[in-house]
């Protein structure tokens, strides 16, 4: 069995296009989905659905949301710096971008803290696999003001034994083709291509 964790995309809500598929395992079969509004990567809720799925025996595969996803624990993500401490109580919202906490400053805050994050979850588990669909969204299909150490390809090479790559089964001009708003939740087309990818990981 597969636990497959991410955001929004893969709320209820969003599943809808493809939910009679799913339930017949013609998409997604042996997968265990599970989506979080809002949730950022430093939420202490994904840590521990991890540790539990991992505990159960299921592979991981992980969603990742944008960096800026809750932005607004941007001053207790830098004051987290000073310690070894990563995981905050914060469990996200829908639109939980607040625009006080957009400039540079907080972006690298909390895209260098995300990457210790990601770095903890591969050192307790080797083989989870990691999806950056909204980064791709943000800087392969589209023109990106993240610091360029936060951009996909980046995120890629840094990841390079755990990413399942977008750019192996799409390219950017097709990948507006696979999402139904700027936030980049995915259509039909986009669900289709994220099973092909969990397909080709685990074959």
């Amino acid at each position: 069995m597969i636990y497959f964790l991410g955001s929004s995309h893969l709320h209820p809500e969003y599943l809808q296009p493809v939910q009679q598929a799913i339930n017949s395992q013609s998409l997604f079969r042996h997968c265990e989905i599970e989506g979080f509004r809002g949730m950022p990567i430093w939420s202490q809720t994904i840590k521990d659905k991890l540790e539990q799925h991992h505990a159960s025996g299921q592979k991981l595969v992980w969603m990742v949301i944008d960096f800026k996803a809750n932005n607004e624990d941007a001053e207790r993500i830098a004051d987290l710096q000073a310690s070894d401490s990563l995981f905050l109580d914060s469990a996200g919202y829908p639109g939980n971008v607040d625009k006080r906490f957009l400039e540079n400053t907080h972006i690298e805050t909390l895209g260098n803290h995300s990457i210790r994050v990601i770095d903890d979850h591969i050192k307790n588990y080797p083989s989870i696999k990691l999806i950056f669909w909204c980064l791709y969204m943000r800087s392969r299909a589209n023109s990106s003001s993240y610091p360029r150490h936060l951009w996909y390809d980046q995120l890629v090479e840094r990841y390079k034994n755990h990413v399942l790559d977008l750019d192996l089964f799409t390219n950017p001009q097709e990948f507006t083709n696979l999402v139904i708003d700027s936030g980049g939740h995915p259509n039909a087309a986009g669900f289709k291509l994220l099973d092909q990818m969990i397909k080709s990981a685990f074959a």
